[in-house]
C-alpha cells in the first residue's frame, strides 16, 4: 500500500480512516458520466466529455444506437498537498479522450484531454480503464495504452500527469508489420516502496510488453500465436 511511500506514506492510513462520501460512478450512452451518492442513491455530479458532444447531437436528429460515454472507469488515491481520490475514465467506443474527476473533498472535473498535439497517438479504449500510480521519481501519473484505431496506427504506452492530463511520456513499441497496431489494457507492478516500477500490456498483434517506468523503454516478453 501507499503507507510505504517515502515522506507521504505515513499519512495515508489516517486519510483512509476519515469519513468520505461513497460514490457509484457509471458512464451512459446518453453522453453523461453519472456520479451517484451510494448512501442516498441521489445523483451528486454529472459530466459530459467534450469528445461525445457530436454523438449527442446525432441522438437529437437520428434514431438508433450511438456509442457515447461508455468507457471503463477506475478510482485511485493520489497526493498533492494532501491525499485526494480521483476517478479516471475514457469515452470507450464513443470517442478518443481521457478524463479525470477529483472526488474529494467535493467532485470537480480535473481535466479532459484528447492529448492536443499528440491526438494522433490516441485511439479508442474498448476494454481498459486508466491506472493511477506514483512513479519512482515522485510524480503522480495516469497510465494507459493508446487504444486501437488511432490515426497513427501505432501502439504505445501513454503516461499523463495525474493533475493536468498533460502527456509526460509515450513509450512506443516497435512495429514489425505495416498493419495498424494499438496497445490495450495495462497492469502496473510496484516496487517494494509502492511506486510503479513496471507496466505490462498487450498489443493488437498479440505481443505482450513490459515497460520500464524508470528508463522508459519497452521489452517484448511474450508473443501469442
Amino acid at each position: 500500500g501507499y503507507n510505504r511511500l517515502p515522506n507521504i506514506g505515513a499519512s495515508y492510513p489516517s486519510y483512509l480512516r476519515n469519513t468520505q462520501t461513497p460514490y457509484l460512478a457509471v458512464g451512459a450512452n446518453n453522453g453523461v458520466v453519472h456520479l451517484f451518492n451510494a448512501a442516498t442513491g441521489l445523483e451528486a455530479f454529472g459530466f459530459i466529455p467534450n469528445s461525445v458532444l457530436p454523438n449527442i447531437a446525432h441522438h437529437a436528429t437520428h434514431s438508433g444506437f450511438t456509442y457515447s460515454a461508455d468507457g471503463a472507469l477506475s478510482v485511485g488515491d493520489a497526493y498533492q498537498n494532501g491525499w485526494r481520490r480521483l476517478l479516471m475514465g475514457t469515452t470507450g467506443a464513443g470517442g478518443r479522450s481521457v478524463f479525470a474527476i477529483q472526488l474529494t473533498p467535493q467532485p470537480q472535473i480535473l481535466w479532459e484531454t484528447p492529448l492536443a498535439q499528440h491526438h494522433n497517438l490516441l485511439g479508442y479504449h474498448l476494454t481498459q480503464a486508466p491506472v493511477l500510480a506514483p512513479l519512482p521519481d515522485g510524480r503522480w501519473v495516469v497510465i494507459l495504452g493508446n487504444g486501437v484505431r488511432s490515426p497513427s496506427g501505432s501502439a504505445a504506452l501513454l503516461i499523463l500527469d495525474a493533475w493536468t492530463g498533460s502527456l509526460l511520456m509515450h513509450i512506443p513499441v516497435p512495429n514489425v508489420t505495416s498493419a495498424p497496431n494499438g496497445l490495450g489494457a495495462v497492469a502496473v507492478a510496484p516496487n517494494a516502496q509502492g511506486p510503479a516500477r513496471y507496466a505490462y500490456a498487450g498489443d493488437a498483434h498479440g505481443s505482450v510488453w513490459r515497460f520500464d517506468l524508470v528508463n522508459f523503454n519497452a521489452h517484448k516478453i511474450l508473443q501469442t500465436p
